[in-house]
């Protein structure tokens, strides 16, 4: 009994420090994010710089070097950082409030997967935030700042599986934390999904505007009169056929050419039968003949089916609020 409670005793040490160090190193975290954003974008965005902007460094290179920074830092700032502060001494609800920030955690994504091309660009231009740096006395350099939110979130998953394990140890309330640590690391897979659909061919548009990535797996496909087998992709606005290419290379990422998509506030779904499903586009400016789905195993089909029938509900939940407000939300309106 003893010693178990010595166990214990130990466990709620780590949790504690573990807690302590994440909520501590957010903090330097922010204060990273904050020197890219307040000092050197800052400064890049000046009409009058204190430093003479490269002429080529103007247009869309400086796009992709700070990328969605600013975004990231916001959130980091104004949210994420307070609900780790708030729920600091509550892990149930921690680890609630931490699922919940599943949407926001997609940015990454985005950010992640632009970073080889910034690092790239900030290689040519770094004399010249060098002497940004210098100009405004700035903690750190660029390219050491720009890594930061990869290795952050590699943290967050280091983090919370130390936290999960603690809990369980001490026979706490493990479960809602376990179900962060399993959304972390979707996050992590999605960032190396999305590496793989940036150089999508025949897409036009921004992958990454077309919200998070809900589900992908294979389907039979019957259409114009041809059998065909696509990889589709449903993301939370957009549903995207594509030809699948696996890389010959054992552990290479595979390469996809996109054959159609269809907007989900636009999707038609109807079941034809036990195996087979029909799907198609509203919209009357475009002519599409209804597309014979099939799953490529049972399991995969209801999966399709159920994926589909969820994205499409909450669709219609949203068009139905917005035409139809609840009485709470009308009285309010009419107040203002």
């Amino acid at each position: 009994m003893a010693r178990r409670s010595q166990r214990n005793s130990t466990s709620l040490g780590k949790l504690e420090t573990t807690l302590s160090e994440l909520v501590k190193t957010e903090e330097a975290y922010i204060e990273q994010l904050s020197c890219i954003v307040n000092g050197y974008l800052r400064e890049f965005r000046k009409t009058i710089p204190q430093l003479t902007i490269p002429d080529d460094l103007r247009g869309y290179k400086g796009r992709f070097i700070f990328c969605n920074i600013e975004q990231i830092f916001q959130w980091h700032r104004d949210s994420f950082s307070q609900i780790l502060k708030y729920y600091r001494h509550a892990t149930s609800e921690l680890g609630t409030a931490i699922l919940k920030c599943d949407a926001d955690l997609q940015m990454y994504a985005k950010y992640c997967n632009n970073l080889p091309t910034a690092q790239c660009i900030l290689r040519d231009y770094k004399e010249y935030f060098k002497e940004v740096q210098e100009k405004l006395k700035l903690k750190w350099q660029l390219c050491d700042l720009l890594i930061s939110p990869a290795q952050r979130l590699a943290a967050y998953e280091s983090f919370i599986s130390s936290i999960t394990d603690n809990l369980r140890e001490v026979d706490a309330d493990w479960e809602s934390m376990e179900k962060a640590h399993e959304m972390i690391l979707k996050v992590q897979k999605h960032i190396n999904d999305f590496s793989a659909l940036e150089d999508m061919k025949n897409f036009n548009g921004d992958i990454y505007d077309h919200g998070k990535l809900l589900f992908q797996e294979y389907l039979h496909c019957k259409y114009d009169g041809k059998k065909r087998l696509h990889y589709v992709f449903l993301f939370t606005r957009l549903l995207v056929f594509t030809d699948r290419q696996n890389s010959k290379e054992k552990d290479g990422i595979p390469s996809y050419t996109c054959c159609l998509q269809i907007p989900m506030n636009k999707l038609h779904m109807k079941v034809l039968s036990k195996k087979e499903f029909s799907l198609n586009t509203t919209d009357p400016n475009k002519k599409c003949t209804p597309i014979i789905c099939q799953g490529s195993s049972k399991e995969v089909h209801n999966l399709w089916l159920m994926q589909l029938q969820s994205q499409l509900q909450i669709q219609a939940e949203l068009v139905a609020y917005l035409e139809y407000p609840t009485e709470e939300e009308t009285n309010r309106e009419v107040a203002i």
